[in-house]
C-alpha cells in the first residue's frame, strides 16, 4: 500500500467513501479523546470540504476491529443550496486487521451507514456535489478515486434508515427517498456487485434486486456503470438494465425497462390525472438522459381499467423536464361505455356506449389532445356513431372536437350529448 497515503485512507475511511486503510495506525498511534478531531483535520484536507463527527468516534479493536464516526456530516460545496451533502450519520465498517499487518490489501469487511441525511446535487454546468476532486487545490496531485483506494479491498456496504433527496439545477428535476436497507455486496473490488434495496421513492414502496459492475467500475468517473435490476414491489414489478452515468449516475445514462405497474398512484405521479384506482398497466421503454431531463422512446404500453376499458400503443416517445411529464403514443383502445373513459384522460364525457378508436395519444401537464382520430361507438338502443379524421382536445377546459362525424340509429340525443346542444328528434 503506497504510505503516503495513509492519512488520507484514514480519515477518507470514517466517511464511507473509503474506509480503514490507516485504522490501524490510529489506533496505535493517536490519543482516543482526539481522534474525532484529527479525522475531521485530516478529512478536510483531502476533500477541501468542512467535516464534523460530533459523536466521536468509537473503536472495538480485534482481528475484525470496528471503527464508528457518530454524527458524521460533510458539507456540500458552496454552490449546492443545502448545508450538507451527508449529514448526522453513524458510519461503522469493519476491518481485518491481519491483512493490514502483513502490508497486504486492508480489507474492509463490512461497511455500515446508519440514520444518514443523504444529498445529490448537480449544477446547472453539470457538476456533482459529491464530485470531491475538483475541489482539490491545483498544486494537490490528480489522483482519481480508484488510485486513492489502491490496496483496499471492500466487501460490503450497507445503508439503513436513512434518507436521500436529489435535484438537478440544469432541468429541475428533484426527488425524495426513504432507505430502509440498501446492500452493496461483493468477493472483491475487482467483481461484479450484488444489490439489494427496500425503501421507498416519493411515498411509494420499492423493493430491488439485481446486479451491477465492480467497485472499481463504479469509481471510475470516466466509464459508464452496468446494472441489471429486478422490481418486486407491490406496486410496480420487472425489470431494469443498462448503463448508468457517471460521476454518481449524474453523466449520460441508458436504460431499458420492462415494467407492470399496479398502483393507480405511480400513474398519477407522473401525470396529475385522477387515474381510477382498479387501474394496471404494462411499460416498456428506452431512455436516456441529458441535460435537460429525461429522453423516452420505443415506448409500449397496455394501459387497462378492470374489464371496461384497455388501451394499448406502440411505438412512442415521451420526455420529463422540470418534473413534467410529456409524451406521444400511437395508440388504440376500446371499452364497455365511452363516458368511463373520462375518468382516465380527466373529462367529462358523453355516454356514446361501447367504443373503439384509434389515435396519436399526445399528454402534457394540460391534460390530453388525441390527433389522427378515428373512432367507433355502438350503444344499447342502436345508435351507432362514426368518426374519422379528426382531433379531440382536453387540454383545457370542457371537449373540443373536429372530425368527419356520422350518425344513425332512433334518435338524435347522442348528438345532443356529443354537441352539448339540444337538438331536435328526427
Amino acid at each position: 500500500m503506497r504510505r503516503r497515503h495513509r492519512n488520507a485512507l484514514i480519515a477518507l475511511g470514517l466517511t464511507g467513501t473509503v474506509a480503514g486503510a490507516g485504522a490501524l495506525a490510529i489506533a496505535h498511534f493517536v490519543d482516543f479523546d482526539g481522534l474525532g478531531g484529527f479525522a475531521e483535520k485530516e478529512l478536510e484536507k483531502v476533500i477541501g470540504r468542512n467535516v464534523s463527527i460530533a459523536g466521536g468516534i468509537d473503536i472495538s479493536p480485534s482481528l475484525n476491529a470496528k471503527f464508528t464516526a457518530n454524527d458524521l456530516s460533510i458539507a456540500n460545496p458552496d454552490w449546492a443550496p443545502d448545508t450538507a451533502m451527508i449529514e448526522g450519520a453513524d458510519v461503522t465498517f469493519e476491518l481485518a486487521a491481519l491483512p493490514l499487518l502483513l502490508d497486504e490489501e486492508a480489507e474492509i469487511r463490512k461497511l455500515t451507514v446508519r440514520n444518514a441525511n443523504l444529498s445529490i446535487r448537480i449544477s446547472q454546468n453539470g457538476q456533482l456535489n459529491w464530485d470531491l476532486w475538483p475541489d482539490k487545490p491545483e498544486s494537490a496531485p490528480p489522483e482519481t478515486p480508484t488510485q486513492l483506494l489502491d490496496g483496499l479491498d471492500i466487501r460490503s456496504v450497507r445503508i439503513i434508515d436513512s434518507r436521500l433527496s436529489w435535484y438537478d439545477a440544469r432541468n429541475g428535476n428533484s426527488g425524495e427517498g426513504t432507505i430502509e436497507e440498501f446492500v452493496l455486496s461483493s468477493s472483491s473490488a475487482s467483481r461484479p456487485i450484488s444489490i439489494e434495496f427496500d425503501g421507498a421513492y416519493e411515498g411509494i414502496a420499492l423493493t430491488l434486486d439485481g446486479e451491477g459492475g465492480s467497485l472499481n467500475t463504479l469509481l471510475d468517473t470516466t466509464s459508464t456503470y452496468p446494472i441489471e435490476i429486478g422490481l418486486g414491489s407491490p406496486g410496480v414489478s420487472g425489470y431494469v438494465e443498462g448503463e448508468l452515468g457517471q460521476p454518481m449516475f449524474s453523466g449520460n445514462t441508458v436504460l431499458d425497462a420492462d415494467l407492470q405497474v399496479r398502483d393507480p398512484s405511480i400513474v398519477r405521479r407522473f401525470t396529475s390525472q385522477t387515474i381510477p384506482d382498479e387501474a394496471e398497466a404494462s411499460l416498456r421503454f428506452h431512455a436516456e438522459t441529458n441535460p435537460s431531463g429525461w429522453a423516452f422512446s420505443d415506448i409500449d404500453m397496455t394501459f387497462r381499467v378492470g374489464e371496461d376499458i384497455e388501451i394499448a400503443g406502440r411505438g412512442g416517445t415521451g420526455r420529463i423536464a422540470e418534473e413534467r411529464f410529456e409524451f406521444a403514443l400511437p395508440a388504440h383502445g376500446n371499452g364497455g361505455e365511452f363516458a368511463q373513459l373520462g375518468a382516465v384522460v380527466g373529462a367529462e364525457l358523453p355516454a356514446l356506449g361501447e367504443w373503439e378508436v384509434s389515435a396519436v395519444m399526445n399528454y402534457s401537464a394540460e391534460g390530453f389532445l388525441f390527433s389522427n382520430f378515428r373512432g367507433r361507438s355502438v350503444r344499447a338502443d342502436g345508435m351507432v356513431a362514426n368518426a374519422a379524421r379528426g382531433w379531440i382536445d382536453l387540454t383545457g377546459e370542457g371537449f373540443e372536437i373536429e372530425a368527419d362525424i356520422s350518425a344513425s340509429g332512433p334518435g338524435s340525443d347522442v348528438l345532443s350529448d356529443l354537441f352539448g346542444a339540444e337538438l331536435p328528434t328526427f
